[in-house]
């Protein structure tokens, strides 16, 4: 394969939404950046403040394919350097407009001894017998895994809008994603304009609607879940949960109509 290497240059970052990004406007974190210790490479974290910052060839082309570039990092920070501005150096290398996309993260507190708090906390839930164990990117950082795909899709409709400006073809625009980047560039290919989360209840097979009620709630009013996944049997043939229709599971009902979301009832085997 032949190779051809363009001189790159880097634009200023700009802004993925005209003021405040929605769902963080009352967002009390700071943006914060360190350098790792162990790999001497920058990490971002507390994104509130979406970009998306252009490494472009320098060459001048009105037909280039254009990529977005989405760190990984758990939610917890971005990698930056490695997994964002030299992947987007590379590709622009190549002849091909590269975006490295700065997404919103958890808020992982204003120190940097809170943000290794919160890592160790993370590294906690990932852990299990035999090592790491998959998690739903919902569940892992479910307050902030929505927006984080909403800005996804915002970085996708900025490139086609600026296509002309960067020398992109609007039709050619993609999306690379490493770790929790991953997640955001699978949620923009399967849902580009509708990417809406959803809460799964109950959280535990041992415990009743009414211990579990307060969280559905939670994930309705404050995380701007639309819905909710209702198991009637978490047992699984295996326990003896109460039918649909027995006084146990009022609770769940009264709040699905007070807050008028509605619940998709599956389980692999119920009554």
């Amino acid at each position: 394969m032949t190779e051809t290497n363009h001189a790159t240059r880097t634009v200023d970052a700009v802004a993925l939404w005209p003021g405040a990004a929605p769902g963080s406007e009352r967002s009390s974190a700071v943006e914060a950046s360190f350098v790792d210790e162990g790999s001497g490479e920058l990490r971002i974290r507390n994104v509130v403040a979406p970009t998306l910052l252009p490494v472009l060839p320098d060459s001048p082309s009105a037909g280039r394919s254009a990529v977005i570039v989405a760190p990984g990092g758990g939610f917890q920070m971005l990698s930056w350097e490695h997994e964002g501005t030299d992947v987007a150096g590379w590709l622009a290398e190549r002849g091909v407009a590269a975006f490295v996309l700065k997404y919103r993260l958890e808020d992982t507190g204003a120190t940097h001894e809170d943000f290794e708090a919160a890592v160790a906390r993370l590294a906690e839930r990932l852990g299990g017998p035999g090592g790491l164990r998959p998690v739903d990117p919902d569940r892992l950082a479910p307050a902030v895994a929505p927006l984080a795909a909403a800005d996804g899709a915002q970085a996708v409709r900025l490139v086609r809008a600026r296509a002309a400006e960067w020398g992109v073809r609007p039709d050619r625009v993609g999306l690379l994603g490493f770790s929790a980047g991953g997640f955001v560039t699978t949620a923009v290919a399967l849902h580009p304009d509708r990417f809406r989360g959803v809460c799964a209840m109950p959280e535990s097979p041992l415990t009743e609607p009414k211990e579990w009620v307060g969280e559905l709630r939670r994930c309705i009013t404050e995380l701007g879940f639309v819905g909710a996944l209702l198991n009637p049997d978490p047992h699984e043939g295996t326990g003896h949960t109460p039918p649909l229709g027995d006084p146990y599971w009022y609770p769940v009902y009264e709040v699905l109509t007070e807050l008028d979301v509605p619940a998709l009832v599956h389980s692999a085997s119920c009554r």
